[in-house]
Formats: structure tokens, C-alpha cells, sequence
């Protein structure tokens, strides 16, 4: 009887082991991520924040990169949306908690932030890059985030750079 229960142990483990290493390496796409097509953004804004300390004394940076509409300031909007599309989202086991999730308290700031904001039609989102997460942020349920990791990690440093270097700085 004790080798049966120890086995049926045995087996719960490694099922839940084996079904949480799915539910974090399977990717999905910006689709997948915002339940929607990509195409069907109308608009968006990026913000970008650098803080630090420099010479003894601390810093933050902001940069915007203002209203960019789908038909309007097709160049930036375009980069943008291939930027957001050029990876795979994977979800983060913090999102099977039964609380919310907040950015702010996870441990992977390292003093640069990304927020792009989507206009999807009816509703909108907020994707937020935030260390080696990147949080989505329903309209709906502002402050409680879905939590992901990019497949790919350098694309918060390139939309970090692209609204730098293209937006309107504080």
C-alpha cells in the first residue's frame, strides 16, 4: 500500500513538473497575447523610462513617443507592431497565483522601463516591459498583470532604443 501511494506521488510530480515546463515554453504569438489580430490595432503610444545614478547623483529619463496612428505615422506605427510581432510571449508561472500580479513588485528591474499602449477598437491594452517580463495590462483590470517572458530578450532593449531615439524626451 505505502509503494502504491508512493508512486501515485511520484506520478502527481512529475505530471504537475512536466505541465508547468509546457505552460512556460510554449510560445504564442502578439495575437495570442492580446486576443486579437495585430492588424486590427488603430493606434499607439510608447513611453520609455531610463533611471540610474550618475556621477553620485540619480537620474530618470522619459521618452514618448507620441499618438502614432495606423494610417497616420505609418513609418513608426509599422516598426513598432513588427517590433511587438518579432518575438514569442511566454507566460510566467506567477500568473496561476490567485492574486494579482504587479509589476512594480517583481525583482528584475534594472532601471529601464517600455510601456506601448494598443488601441485595439473597443477595447485597449497595455504591454509593459519591465526586466526580463513584459506585462499585459487589460483596459478592464487596470493594475493586474498577465506576465510573460520574450523568446526573444533584446527586443525591450530595441524598443527602448527605437522610442529613444525617435520619440520626444523630458
Amino acid at each position: 500500500m505505502k509503494k502504491k501511494v508512493g508512486k501515485i506521488i511520484v506520478l502527481v510530480v512529475a505530471l504537475l513538473a512536466v505541465a508547468s515546463l509546457v505552460y512556460t515554453r510554449w510560445p504564442g504569438s502578439l495575437e495570442k497575447l492580446i486576443d486579437t489580430d495585430p492588424a486590427s490595432v488603430k493606434d499607439l503610444t510608447a513611453y520609455s523610462v531610463v533611471a540610474g545614478v550618475e556621477e553620485g547623483a540619480p537620474y530618470i529619463h522619459t521618452t514618448m513617443l507620441p499618438y502614432q496612428a495606423q494610417e497616420e505615422n505609418a513609418a513608426h506605427f509599422t516598426t513598432v507592431m513588427e517590433l511587438l510581432q518579432s518575438t514569442d510571449y511566454r507566460p510566467s508561472l506567477r500568473n496561476l497565483l490567485p492574486w494579482p500580479q504587479y509589476i512594480e513588485n517583481l525583482n528584475s528591474y534594472d532601471g529601464t522601463t517600455v510601456w506601448v499602449n494598443l488601441n485595439l477598437g473597443e477595447d485597449s491594452c497595455r504591454l509593459v516591459f519591465y526586466g526580463e517580463y513584459v506585462g499585459l495590462e487589460p483596459e478592464s483590470d487596470r493594475g493586474d498583470f498577465t506576465l510573460y517572458r520574450a523568446a526573444d530578450s533584446t527586443v525591450r532593449t530595441k524598443l527602448l532604443e527605437y522610442v529613444a531615439e525617435h520619440g520626444w524626451r523630458d
